[in-house]
């Protein structure tokens, strides 16, 4: 075990103090070889993060095909666990064991837990999906299974990290305290890097034996990794020679802990920490644009499929509103719903409008699209009247409260290009200055001054239903503008034409997924943004619309014509500037 634990940590300790971030942690008591050891328990929780949230995330959406609403309710179970993490720290201060050790017990569980999960959950994941036989087992066997493989994991990655960082602490002096757990967290963060690639790496084919061999290979890398670990670290003091003395109750070293000065502020402050991470900017590599799905489920598929070809590391998906619109019947809504839910969704007018109370019915609750004087009125109350559907189908299915949760804008960096996402213009939700018709008009009225005001570089919108992008240097300093108006993924934009249109912006190097169709692009500060075709079934999504909406409806007299043969725009109108059509 010894010589297997030098080759581990070798390479490591021949970087020296100078390159390795906290090396100088090491203390006579605490070589750094023997540091570098023991925190290879971080490198196997880095590891089990990394296959969780990052690797399973998207295999089960996109290669297993499970409900994107499912897999977060995977994904958020391991975390049920964290909150005991005290528990589990107050219990390791304490134990008392005739082996004579407080910490190894606990990591050695923990390791045996995650190890357990990690091993039954690539069963339980392809039983989930529907493969094999599965389908003639019962239908909560695949949901039960996953779900306890998660926990599992979950339970054994925070005991074992809280007790390995409760025994580094132990092994070490006080004044090296910030020292080392700062270098735990580098090798976590190590372990992560590394495993991400590798991952990444071997499932490129993807297929189920694959995705069995790589998870039960996590498993026996969780163990070996935690075994020499622990290797002769904790010196042992058996129970018997240990004085007796009182163990304090959990609750009672809570409160003495909570009523310290300064307890109360530090949590909160940890807590807001918390969330204004998860709020910052959307990063990636790719950012799909997604606005005006329609309610189209054909085309969640297509997009799907297309954002799964995608080889980068960081993928995005953001749908700028209206995704709601024609799916007036509960199951294709719920469909929408849960196929959506992996991704970053935003309101628009039409989401607005279906998280509006009861209480505020009446003859005044329209679609808020908030048409421009020269669209006819019949269009505009064909409108209202698809929309008080839509609002009871909102309600009835229990959406309202979600929908009234999402933001109106976001931010996003893809490539060091900031871009704005918004649904409808710079001052208004259901705003129409970057439409086709109006967006020059707009740019002679401030619009330069709010990107500056913004500090953006594009803005991304879809709210006028009709494309259009353009790329200019701004009136104010000369840096590179551009608008994209993705105007609708749900239907046809063009005329002539049938397919829906999404915005991808990339990040310099990133190569195009397979079969993506560019309809025009160009290059901002080295970033390329494009409008892509979405090319969805139509027999399928005119079968479920002519079912939803008959001849006569509403949403036929307004929309039918326009999916199946076009619009009246030619597609030569909608690049400008510096976007062009590819050769």
């Amino acid at each position: 075990m010894n010589a297997l634990a030098r080759q581990l940590v070798r390479g490591w300790v021949g970087l020296g103090t100078r390159f390795l971030p906290f090396a100088d942690a090491a203390s006579p008591d605490l070589p750094l070889p023997r540091l570098l050891r023991l925190a290879l328990f971080q490198v196997s929780v880095g590891m089990a993060l990394v296959l969780l949230v990052g690797t399973l995330n998207r295999v089960m959406i996109v290669e297993l095909g499970v409900p994107a609403s499912l897999v977060a309710v995977m994904l958020a179970l391991p975390v049920l666990y964290a909150p005991l993490r005290a528990l589990v720290g107050h219990r390791s201060d304490n134990h008392r064991s005739e082996l004579g050790w407080r910490r190894v017990p606990f990591i050695w569980m923990g390791t045996l837990v995650q190890f357990g999960g990690l091993a039954i959950m690539p069963f339980a994941l392809l039983v989930l999906a529907g493969r094999g036989d599965s389908p003639s087992w019962p239908a909560w066997i695949g949901p039960l299974s996953a779900g306890l493989a998660f926990l599992l994991v979950g339970a054994g990655l925070h005991t074992v990290q809280t007790a390995g960082l409760a025994l580094a602490t132990d092994l070490s002096p006080p004044e090296s305290h910030p020292k080392i757990v700062g270098l735990m967290y580098v090798m976590l963060l190590a372990g992560s890097i590394v495993s991400a690639a590798v991952f990444g790496t071997l499932l490129v084919d993807f297929s189920p034996a694959k995705l069995v061999q790589l998870i039960q290979a996590s498993a026996v890398a969780t163990l070996v990794l935690n075994t020499v670990a622990l290797w002769k670290q904790e010196t042992r003091r058996p129970k018997r020679f240990l004085a007796a003395r009182e163990t304090p109750e959990f609750g009672v070293a809570w409160r003495a802990y909570a009523s310290a000065p300064g307890t109360r502020g530090r949590l909160v402050a940890i807590g807001l920490g918390t969330m204004a991470f998860s709020m910052q900017d959307v990063e990636a590599d790719v950012l799909w644009v997604v606005g005006g799905l329609y309610g189209n489920l054909e085309a969640l598929h297509t997009l799907a499929r297309l954002v799964g070809r995608e080889r980068a590391t960081r993928v995005e998906v953001v749908l700028n509103g209206d995704y709601h619109w024609f799916d007036a019947d509960g199951g294709t809504f719920s469909a929408i719903e849960a196929g959506v839910a992996g991704w970053r969704s935003m309101r628009g007018n039409v989401e607005t409008e279906l998280a509006r109370p009861a209480s505020d019915d009446g003859p005044d609750a329209g679609c808020g699209c908030a048409y421009p004087d020269d669209v006819p009125q019949e269009d505009v109350d064909r409108s209202n009247a698809m929309i008080a559907r839509l609002r009871e189908t909102a309600r009835a299915v229990g959406a309202a409260d979600t929908l009234a949760a999402l933001p109106m804008l976001r931010r996003a960096v893809v490539g060091g290009l900031r871009v704005g996402l918004v649904h409808g213009d710079d001052r208004a939700l259901a705003g129409w200055r970057l439409a086709h018709d109006t967006l020059e008009a707009s740019r002679a009225d401030g619009l330069d001054a709010a990107f500056d005001e913004a500090a953006l570089d594009v803005i991304a919108s879809s709210h006028t239903c009709l494309p259009v992008a353009d790329g200019w240097a701004s009136s104010i300093g000369g840096r590179p503008l551009a608008v994209i108006n993705n105007g609708a993924a749900g239907m046809a934009n063009l005329a002539g034409t049938r397919f829906g249109i999404a915005t991808r912006i990339a990040a310099p190097g990133v190569p195009e997924p397979d079969g993506l169709r560019v309809l025009w692009r160009a290059e901002r500060r080295g970033v390329d943004v494009a409008a892509v075709a979405v090319e969805f079934d139509l027999a399928a999504f005119l079968d479920r619309f002519d079912r939803v909406w008959p001849a006569g409806s509403p949403a036929e007299r307004s929309y039918r014509s326009r999916i199946t043969v076009g619009t009246a725009y030619p597609a030569a109108r909608a690049p400008r500037g510096a976007f062009r059509a590819p050769a």
